[in-house]
């Protein structure tokens, strides 16, 4: 009886622990998400913040009678501007003051110049986004492979109680018959 009593004691011992555990990885992993939805608030300010000032530009230009089908939109960057210029004066159009060829010349180059960076800047951007996604699902792939070898002990744990519980009862059955 005392070896069934210390065995209850260190099975109770074993699940508070392991609530413990559960309870902390539950927190850890409503912290990760809180953060993911700052991050997201954040990110849709930011993109809202960017659609207003994108309708204040094209309010300008079309206010200034530029012509907005003509130029190349270029998300994110401060390259509108230079881009918007150079395409004018590149193409010789009547609203560019620039109309000699070597600066028609120039332009094309720098233009050329901060499409490239642009695009550099475009492909660092998207292989960061594609790394942490690959983190995020290494992250969660791992949480789940030590959910199921929890959950798995788990099982064979409450397995070997029961064989213990029934060779204890079966034990006592021998040792009645036995005293009797």
């Amino acid at each position: 009886m005392e070896k069934h009593s210390d065995w209850k004691a260190a099975k109770a011992k074993e699940a508070c622990a392991e609530k413990l555990r559960l309870d902390q990885e539950t927190e850890t992993k409503q912290e990760e998400d809180k953060q993911q939805m700052t991050i997201l608030k954040e990110q849709q300010e930011t993109t809202e913040k960017k659609r207003l000032d994108d309708l204040v530009k094209e309010k300008k230009r079309e206010m200034l009678g530029i012509d907005i089908s003509r130029e190349k939109e270029c998300g994110d960057c401060s390259l509108n501007k230079g881009i918007f210029q150079y395409k004018y004066a590149v193409d010789g159009d009547t609203k560019s003051s620039y109309g000699n060829d070597q600066y028609k010349n120039q332009n094309k180059e720098k233009l050329e110049a901060a499409e490239k960076k642009h695009l550099r800047k475009e492909r660092k951007k998207k292989k960061a986004k594609n790394n942490a996604a690959k983190v995020r699902t290494a992250k969660s792939n791992k949480r789940r492979e030590v959910q199921k070898t929890i959950e798995a002990a788990l099982a064979n744990e409450e397995k070997r109680t029961d064989v213990d519980n029934k060779e204890n009862y079966l034990n006592l059955q021998k040792k009645r018959s036995t005293n009797s």
